[in-house]
Order: structure tokens, then sequence, then C-alpha cells
């Protein structure tokens, strides 16, 4: 039979076991969430553009191969 300072042992250390499994758990689920959040966030992430001026209208433009110069210069 088990005394009850047994019981008490045995109940603290029940405890114990589960309390680090939630800590461990909450642990392991912020991680989780911070590796898809950092995804989520490169996944979005737009390329980046390098613009050039345009010698003739001096517009900004990304491609200088597919711009047409308007012969006013650029609407303001």
């Amino acid at each position: 039979m088990l005394s009850i300072r047994e019981l008490l042992v045995l109940a603290v250390i029940i405890f114990v076991v589960w309390y680090g499994y939630r800590v461990y758990a909450r642990i392991d689920s912020a991680r989780t969430r911070r590796a898809a959040d950092q995804a989520r966030r490169s996944a979005n992430k737009k390329p980046e553009l390098d613009l050039v001026r345009c010698p003739q209208c001096g517009a900004y433009i990304s491609d200088p191969n597919i711009h047409v110069c308007d012969p006013d210069g650029p609407a303001r």
C-alpha cells in the first residue's frame, strides 16, 4: 500500500512532468509559428527593381529597351 508521502511525491512528479511538457509545447509552437511567419514574409517579398534615368526625357524606367519617350516629356 502507498503511504500519503509516496502519493504526494508521485503527484508532484506527475505535475512536474505535465508542466514541463506544457512549457516544451509552448516553445515548440512559438518556434514553428516564427518559422511560418518568416517563410510567408520571404514569399511575399517582391524583387527590387533598379531604375535608370532616361537620358532623353528624364523619366526613371526599369527597362530601357521597352521605354518609348513621350515627345512632351514626362507627365507632371
